[in-house]
């Protein structure tokens, strides 16, 4: 005889099914953001019309994965937020495996050389910061992450951070790829920037681990300021002492932090750089003073500390692009900055500084006046095989004088602080 069960029989039932649910939720996660694909432009050598058509980051894609020892049905889960996917019935993901959605599928594969890439799914990941969410088939949420191309998420993530004359990277090296964000622990949480980091130079990996796994991410900068110490202003004066604040994501394995400091002179690469050893206030914040300087003085600073692998500069993150020119010969570091205004002006209109070194100041010049506007060795357009175009390479050699070259200078504003490049025009 048939009898229907009782009802802590289908309690324990239930509650099996949900612990089954939760498991498979639990351990599918969202591990590598690929959401600004390096893209230069490309035309066809003889009718000169686009390779591809690159409007809308074409080489753009999700990872997920799955932390488990059991293989996951994803048959109407979906992909929501800043793009939209349904997974179609039948799809699985392996235990300790990979699924890659994109944009494009067949591009995904052929540039990575991968099989198996699902999609399209429609929209877009934002180049400045969205939101991606992993929903089952109950319609729960599995993982979610929103990102960011700003401070204090890994900047480089974004093509490569900024552009090729200010990173001195070339782009068209990383064409297709570029730099995407993976995640560093699948345990610790989604939604901090500690837990993802920029790929290195050789690119994503999608389909495929990521560049480095931990247990637990490092620690890093989630907040940061520098004021004048007497009235907190960022408009800092002369002989006015200036406070550092930070905040770290966590305390994990952090000691020893400090403050690495210099006066950056426009004509120098070796000047002498200062430690100081920063406040712990508690609760991973931490605090330090810069002495007064003289006005018009450009201060560079970062903040390093121990998070158990020996010392190291934690902000500007490792993954941010380094875009300051403050190494021997113009060699590029990442540092903060603010700049001590002078006093004593007296103007109704905002009031800007630009400060470039003499060498830099030299050779701006000579690509400007390129020896006499009629010289015909050194004048703005080449020669006849490369007629109607600027004295650029490759059409002259890299040592010839640049009518368009750029060199690195800085500009201020307010007490703030920007790296820019500039040439004559």
């Amino acid at each position: 005889m048939k009898t229907n069960p009782s009802p802590a029989t289908l309690r324990r039932i239930l509650l099996a099914s949900i612990a089954c649910l939760a498991t498979a939720a639990g351990q599918i996660v969202i591990s590598e953001i690929h959401y600004h694909p390096v893209e230069e432009p490309e035309f066809d050598a003889t009718t000169y019309n686009p390779v591809l058509d690159l409007t809308d980051d074409v080489h753009e894609f999700i990872e997920i994965q799955n932390t488990g020892s059991a293989a996951v049905d994803l048959g109407g889960w979906t992909l929501s937020g800043a793009v939209d996917y349904t997974f179609p019935s039948g799809t699985s993901i392996a235990a300790g495996g990979y699924k890659v959605i994109a944009k494009n599928p067949t591009r995904i594969q052929t540039v990575y050389s991968i099989s198996g890439v699902l999609g399209a799914y429609t929209g877009k990941l934002s180049n400045t910061g969205d939101s991606i969410r992993l929903r089952n088939a109950e319609n729960s949420t599995v993982d979610s992450v929103t990102y960011s191309s700003s401070f204090p998420w890994a900047q480089s993530a974004g093509a490569l951070g900024a552009q090729d004359r200010f990173t001195g990277l070339t782009s068209s090296n990383y064409q297709y790829k570029g730099r995407s964000l993976q995640r560093v622990s699948v345990t610790a949480t989604s939604s901090d920037p500690a837990n993802w980091l920029a790929s290195p130079l050789t690119g994503p990996t999608p389909g495929s681990a990521q560049s480095v796994t931990r247990v637990v991410p490092k620690p890093i900068i989630i907040s940061k300021s520098h004021a004048q110490t007497s009235d907190g202003s960022t408009n800092v004066q002369p002989s006015q002492p200036v406070t550092i604040h930070c905040s770290f994501s966590s305390t994990a394995s952090l000691s020893a932090v400090q403050l690495e400091w210099f006066i950056d002179t426009a004509d120098s690469s070796t000047e002498t750089r200062n430690t100081t050893t920063m406040t712990d206030l508690g609760n991973g914040a931490y605090t330090a003073s810069i002495a007064g300087q003289a006005a018009r003085s450009v201060i560079r600073y970062r903040i390093k500390a121990n998070r158990g692998d020996g010392s190291e500069v934690v902000s500007p993150r490792a993954d941010d692009p380094a875009i300051a020119a403050v190494g021997a010969n113009n060699a590029l570091e990442a540092w903060h900055g603010y700049f001590v205004s002078a006093t004593g002006r007296t103007t109704p209109y905002p009031i800007y500084d630009l400060l470039i070194s003499t060498t830099n100041l030299t050779t701006i010049k000579t690509n400007a006046q390129q020896g006499g506007q009629m010289s015909t060795s050194t004048r703005r357009v080449t020669a006849a095989s490369a007629t109607g175009l600027p004295r650029e390479v490759p059409w002259v050699t890299s040592t010839a004088p640049q009518w368009n070259g750029t060199v690195p200078a800085v500009f201020a504003y307010n007490g703030e602080l920007f790296d820019v490049r500039i040439r004559f025009h």
